[in-house]
């Protein structure tokens, strides 16, 4: 498990290339030019969590990806599945985005 911070990204000279196998958390507070000129290239085999422009970015730096990436969205952006009421909201769990899921 990894932290890309901000200072992290402003003092390093030449762009960076990643490879993940675990986990890699982009902080949200990283400005989307700073990571993209930050960023050389991405193999991703393990979960990339980012937040909404750094997203594409990351998209574009991707040379293989057979892994996630996951994308934190604040409280107010979720949306819920249409016909859903309102008093089910705080006790219903949704799972999105699933690629195979065995029960």
């Amino acid at each position: 498990e990894y932290r890309l911070t901000t200072s992290e990204l402003n003092y390093t000279p030449e762009p960076l290339s990643f490879i993940v196998h675990g986990v890699l958390d982009v902080a949200p507070e990283i400005d989307p030019q700073l990571l993209f000129d930050s960023l050389g290239s991405i193999v991703n085999y393990g979960v990339i969590s980012v937040e909404g422009e750094q997203y594409g970015i990351v998209q574009t730096k991707l040379i293989k990806n057979e892994g996630v990436i996951d994308v934190r969205r604040a409280e107010k952006d979720h949306d819920e599945p249409a016909g859903a009421a309102a008093a089910d909201a705080d006790d219903t769990v949704y799972i999105s985005n699933v690629n195979y899921l065995k029960l």
